[in-house]
């Protein structure tokens, strides 16, 4: 039997959600594995380099923070930083979901 309300409708839209990531990951698969061998080592080349560009952006502006939070301790801005930490996960995503 159905179950019906709130509840429910969650219960499905999560069940409907992993259904199509699991077919998009599978498609992303398929795709890739379809390519000639040079296109597969340069998107593997390209993923990596976008990584590491935002691995670096990000262990740059965690350096960064630490030195402005060292270099100037008056201003008190520890209680800024899960924001900015959160605002850059943020623009991140976005950058890599419409990039």
């Amino acid at each position: 039997m159905r179950e019906f309300g709130p509840k429910a409708s969650l219960l499905g839209m999560l069940q409907d959600t992993g259904l199509l990531l699991a077919l998009r990951r599978q498609l992303a698969w398929n795709t890739f594995r379809r390519r000639k061998a040079s296109l597969r080592v340069l998107s593997v080349v390209g993923a990596l380099v976008v990584f590491l560009a935002f691995a670096g952006t990000s262990a740059g502006a965690g350096v960064l923070a630490g030195i402005i939070l060292r270099n100037f301790p008056n201003l008190q801005l520890e209680a800024a930083l899960p924001g900015v930490i959160l605002l850059a996960v943020a623009l991140f995503l976005l950058i890599s979901s419409f990039g």
